[in-house]
């Protein structure tokens, strides 16, 4: 740790100190990435992803090592390209003139932010490599129509999801719906936000339980059922089944 000394009834403020002082700030963060990765979001940052505008919100990110502070901001998208991260120098000029009579530049404001490119560059580094730190609070998955509806409440939790770091919990349970016990034709259960889709796409078994009473699990054949969660964030589930689905899988892994 570096420490400032103010001795002998003065201090030299020179171009040395100001170096010696940033050095000593970055110093002071270098080491989160040996924590999180040398790419990694670690506050805000979210990104809506559309044809032909898109936007990213303001956060707090791991670049190359560094801490950086990422500006909100709109950007053109096309599909098919790769959206990256890049930075972005700002020159802050002094205020006064300096004692040859010019103005010059006295900082740099270097900051993060995102865009659309065909192939990326150099110092563009896109988002799937980027480590997601940031976290939600558990958030409920609803229910669709009269396909399929909440199972009893009594016994299990609602269909929720939430994000810790990068991964996704999922739990709770659900049944087919009153006016198609069986359904035939599969849909979409729900569609998890960006930033919560998976890297690839996950099949995971599922339990199937036809009653609870007493403490006492009944099933009936199909016992497994299939839970299905594709990279554009789609859930699928076989709702071919004559019980209770239960959602409590193992965590995914999020960009």
């Amino acid at each position: 740790m570096k420490t400032i000394k103010f001795e002998n009834g003065g201090f030299p403020v020179l171009a040395e100190f100001w170096e010696h002082l940033q050095g000593g700030t970055k110093d002071a963060f270098k080491h989160l990435s040996s924590y999180y990765g040398n790419y990694a979001i670690l506050f805000g940052c979210e990104l809506g992803i559309n044809t032909p505008n898109s936007a990213n919100g303001t956060g707090y990110m791991i670049f190359d090592g560094e801490v950086m502070f990422v500006q909100d901001g709109l950007f053109a998208h096309t599909v098919g390209n790769t959206i990256v991260a890049y930075k972005s120098n700002e020159a802050i000029p002094c205020p006064e003139l300096y004692n040859d009579g010019n103005q010059y530049d006295m900082a740099i404001n270097t900051t993060i932010k995102f865009k659309s490119v065909a192939t990326p560059g150099v110092g563009e580094i896109p988002v799937s490599q980027f480590k997601n730190w940031t976290s939600t609070s558990w958030q409920n998955i609803p229910q669709v129509g009269s396909t399929w509806v909440y199972a009893d409440n009594t016994k299990y939790n609602a269909p929720q999801w939430k994000r810790e770091a990068n991964r996704v919990y999922l739990r709770g349970a659900i049944k087919p719906g009153d006016s198609i016990s069986v359904p035939t034709n599969n849909s979409p259960l729900y569609t998890f936000p960006v930033g919560a889709r998976p890297l690839v796409n996950k099949y995971y078994p599922a339990l199937v339980i036809t009653s609870i009473t007493n403490g006492y699990i009944s099933m009936t054949a199909p016992e497994m059922s299939w839970i299905y969660i594709k990279t554009d964030g789609t859930l699928w589930a076989n709702l071919n089944i004559p019980g209770t689905l239960i959602f409590d899988i193992p965590p995914f892994e999020v960009w």
